[in-house]
């Protein structure tokens, strides 16, 4: 039995059901009234779209990006820069370590799109799923409220993170690392939805001494594999291709090719396949929140019964526990049951003693 992981953003595209010109009306409903949520979700820190990054930075490859810009009035009381990984590791240019701050990081050939509410609590780092941007975390964010110091980053190609000539596993590896250096993180609880979480549990493998503790949403150590499950994939997202442009400005796809976002889920399938041994040897605490149903890509209770097999794990690693199954599938967990997820996260106020960072 083989799961598509990763697909779920692409797929999540209610944006399909309503005219144009009635999306942008529900646009600028939803801006006028925050409180209320849709199917179109927005950037929830630090609101509205971000200017243009700077002229001294260029496109990732020479790429022409396509960007849809809405004009409203940053928040005065948040700054907004473009500074560089590697200043940061110098330790120039940096604002207050627990300072509110938006802005690009510049990171190898790209730059990514970063938020970080600021405050004394306990830092929390959010990892989208594959082709997701940071938007999809608004209802928890807003359930965990401004106790905690809320770290969120569009992936390269996502968002408004720029496009780069690395998409692999290793390069979102190597972005967590420098999103946690440039914001002075120490010890971060780190929340992963899909492929977010699977980069989750690799970096808290590699980095066991650094990080609090995962909260895992509806990831599983399976995954399709093997010249089949790759050739279902790109099938998949051929047959897709027409809608990315559409989706990657919903914050639903990223803004790169069909083969690209083949070949971005056929690695983390073969990636998520191989984790067993990483999830048996985990030594920090990992919550499991878990949906029900089959999701894009997967079919006939394909992913239901890709959860079983975490039992075992659960069984041999008393690190690891499942702290919810809802009834959302795995396209609509964080619309539908962002408050299990914010549960998930305060487990660890309880567990692990006072915030750090």
């Amino acid at each position: 039995m083989k799961v598509p992981f990763g697909t779920s953003s692409v797929l999540n595209g209610t944006f399909m059901t309503r005219p144009a010109a009635h999306r942008r009306a529900a646009a600028d409903k939803r801006l006028a009234s925050p409180g209320k949520c849709g199917k179109l979700v927005f950037l929830p820190y630090p609101g509205p779209q971000a200017p243009d990054l700077p002229a001294a930075v260029p496109e990732s490859n020479g790429a022409l990006e396509r960007r849809t810009r809405l004009r409203h009035r940053v928040p005065a009381t948040r700054s907004r820069v473009h500074i560089s990984y590697g200043d940061m590791k110098k330790g120039k240019a940096m604002t207050s370590k627990q300072s509110a701050w938006t802005g690009m990081l510049s990171v190898e050939d790209t730059a990514l799109y970063v938020s970080d509410t600021g405050g004394p609590g306990r830092p929390v780092v959010y990892l989208n799923g594959a082709y997701a941007d940071q938007s999809h975390w608004k209802r928890v964010i807003a359930d965990l409220g401004s106790g905690y110091r809320h770290i969120t980053y569009d992936q390269r190609a996502r968002g408004k993170s720029k496009r780069s000539a690395d998409y692999s596993f290793e390069a979102c590896i190597r972005d967590l690392d420098a999103v946690l250096t440039a914001r002075g993180v120490d010890r971060p609880l780190l929340v992963g939805w899909s492929y977010g979480g699977i980069l989750g549990w690799h970096w808290a493998d590699r980095n066991p001494d650094r990080v609090l503790g995962v909260v895992t949403v509806d990831a599983f150590p399976v995954g399709l594999t093997g010249e089949a499950g790759r050739e279902r994939i790109r099938k998949l997202f051929r047959r897709m291709r027409w809608l990315f442009p559409i989706a990657s400005r919903l914050g639903l796809a990223a803004r790169m090719t069909a083969d690209q976002h083949a070949e971005v889920n056929i690695e983390c399938n073969e990636i998520a396949a191989a984790s067993v041994p990483v999830l048996d040897r985990l030594t920090c605490p990992v919550r499991f929140v878990l949906a029900t149903g089959d999701s894009l890509g997967s079919k006939d209770g394909e992913m239901e019964q890709g959860r079983t097999v975490l039992d075992p794990l659960l069984a041999s690693n008393p690190n690891l526990k499942v702290s919810a199954k809802v009834a959302s599938n795995h396209s609509k967990i964080l619309r539908n049951d962002s408050p299990a997820v914010a549960d998930a996260v305060r487990e660890f106020a309880v567990t692990r003693g006072p915030a750090v960072g």
